[in-house]
């Protein structure tokens, strides 16, 4: 709200000006709809409930500048605005448009010190065209960038969901725990195949059982911008659930 309430707003509809032909029926003021994908994402909102908002809720007119009897949009917009946001690096551009923005109307703050725990996980967070597309983290020491790759790896080079990128076989090589190594570590569901053919060419194996959790545990979330929803996993070799409502 108070975006809404500062002059300069969040964008402006100028910003949009090469997204569109310069002919044809008028659109919905892009600004809006922008806006409306930031909406979305921070309540958890499908397209069909955000378009319902739109129609129905009171803070979401005020937030988007609308009449009280604006009928709103029909709930397939939102999906036909992420597909041109998507292209030639826009949303980055939308993202530089609106940090002095937002530092303008004293809603972000210049860089200063930033707290952290010390709890011994690896967040992270990967993009797709610049637009947050899944937020994942491992447990497992020194084995965690290992088992990180690797989730991510067998999503976007092999098509696994997330459930069953995070249940694949892991296997961590070296230094694990503190512990100096040269071994590789390998789950039992790692076929026996392998793991001869790794020892002939002299890599040290060291087997584990099947589910581990000394290979780390992880969890993740993907973000599907296109359809807008969430898609959850959690590592059964932990505690931890992927819980949507």
């Amino acid at each position: 709200m108070r975006v809404r309430d500062h002059p300069g707003r969040l964008w402006r509809d100028e910003d949009f000006a090469d997204w569109y032909p310069s002919d044809g029926h008028p659109g919905l003021p892009p600004a809006q709809l922008a806006t409306v994908c930031v909406l979305q994402l921070l309540l958890g909102l499908s397209d069909r409930q955000a378009a319902d908002a739109v129609r129905c809720r009171i803070d979401f007119k005020y937030a988007l500048a609308m009449e009280l009897d604006d009928p709103g949009f029909h709930h397939s917009v939102p999906a036909d605005f992420r597909d041109r946001l998507t292209e030639d690096g826009r949303a980055g551009r939308l993202l530089d448009l609106a940090l002095p923005r937002l530092k303008e109307a004293g809603l972000v703050r210049e860089r200063t010190t930033q707290r952290t725990d010390s709890t011994t996980l690896a967040p992270a967070l990967l993009l797709k065209d610049r637009v947050p597309h899944l937020a994942f983290g491992a447990m497992g020491g020194e084995g965690q960038p290992q088992s990180q790759v690797a989730m991510v790896t067998r999503m976007v080079d092999f098509g696994y969901d997330v459930q069953q990128a995070i249940e694949a076989p892991l296997r961590l090589m070296g230094r694990t725990w503190g512990t100096p190594s040269r071994n590789l570590t390998s789950e039992g569901r790692i076929g026996d195949e392998i793991v001869r053919e790794l020892k002939r060419r002299g890599q040290p194996v060291q087997p584990v059982t099947g589910w581990d959790d000394n290979t780390g545990h992880a969890q993740a979330i993907r973000v599907d911008q296109r359809h807008g929803f969430y898609e959850g996993g959690a590592d059964p070799r932990g505690d931890g659930a992927a819980l949507g409502y």
